[in-house]
Formats: C-alpha cells, structure tokens, sequence
C-alpha cells in the first residue's frame, strides 16, 4: 500500500494478471516481495528474448500460501 501512496505505479503485463489468475490472487493479497520476485523474472525472460511465461514461473520458484497467525488471550487463530 505504501508503494502506491509514494506514487509508484507499475503496468498489469499479461504475464502478472496470468500469474495473479494461476494462485488466484488479487493486489492486496500480494506484499512487495511478490512483485519484485515477478518482475525480476519477467526482465531475466525478456533479456534473454523470451516472453515471460507463467508455468516457466511457477516452476522456478515455489510458491505456498503463508497464513497469518493472531494471538489473543494464549490461544492462537490461523487465518488462512
């Protein structure tokens, strides 16, 4: 979110909604880490003339949802 309030913007590639649609996410469920990993790998595909290709993607790098754990009263919540 703070990316967006500082005024960076970036374009939606085919290549990031394709990725976005395969794990069903959306923007906000996406930190900064998401998109750098996304973009590094759609700049090393388009150096070497390449398209950016989503199951290419998936397959170099592992993906896993990671839930968040609220604590209260010592009991934990996992929110998935």
């Amino acid at each position: 979110m703070e990316h967006f309030v500082a005024g960076f913007r970036f374009l939606a590639s085919e290549f990031v909604l394709g990725a976005m649609g395969r794990f069903n996410l959306r923007f906000h469920q996406m930190n900064a880490s998401c998109f750098t990993k996304l973009s590094i790998y759609a700049w090393a595909s388009k150096s070497q003339g390449v398209e950016a290709d989503v199951e290419g993607f998936v397959y170099t790098h592992r993906v896993h949802p990671q839930p968040r754990v609220l604590e209260e009263d010592e009991t934990s919540i996992v929110i998935a």
